[in-house]
């Protein structure tokens, strides 16, 4: 029997109109629910994807008990809070945007709370199937380009 997945996507900036619409393009995904704190943006994603919407995450979790998936789309300096909070207090899976986690510390204890709850964590690094990414990575991995002690990324669509 194929289950229904139900998503629920925090934080409605930029990013989320991405991950709404490959949630509506997946077979057995349904979104179930927005939340942002602002109120026009997650009134604006709720009557585009006919959801209800909340403006306070733990309101959306107690409320809607179905929930099987968070998408973490919140500023990133928020993102170890939230998914401490959502898989503590309600044990579901989390999908998280980039940064996941600003600290090394942060990466670890989420993912001991991931496996101690039974939750899985799905971080999103789609940049890694880019041909640039994976071109150095061949070059790094063949030891073609010596030892890297300096890297920088300009990302112009982050400005």
């Amino acid at each position: 029997m194929n289950k229904r997945i139900n998503v629920s996507i925090i934080g409605a900036g930029r990013i989320a109109e991405h991950h709404l619409k490959a949630i509506k393009k997946i077979r057995g995904f349904k979104l179930c629910a927005i939340c942002d704190l602002n109120y026009d943006k997650a009134y604006e994603f709720s009557k585009k994807y006919k959801v209800p919407y909340y403006l306070d995450y733990n309101e959306m979790l107690n409320k809607e008990k179905n929930i099987d998936i968070v998408a973490i789309m919140t500023p990133s300096g928020c993102h170890y809070e939230h998914c401490k909070d959502i898989i503590v207090k309600y044990k579901k899976n989390l999908i998280v945007e980039k940064p996941t986690f600003l600290r090394p510390s942060h990466v670890k204890e989420i993912y001991k709370l991931a496996n101690k709850y039974k939750v899985k964590i799905f971080p999103v690094f789609q940049n890694r199937f880019n041909k640039a990414v994976q071109k150095i990575k061949k070059e790094i991995s063949a030891n073609k380009i010596g030892k890297i002690n300096l890297s920088f990324i300009f990302c112009p669509f982050c400005f």
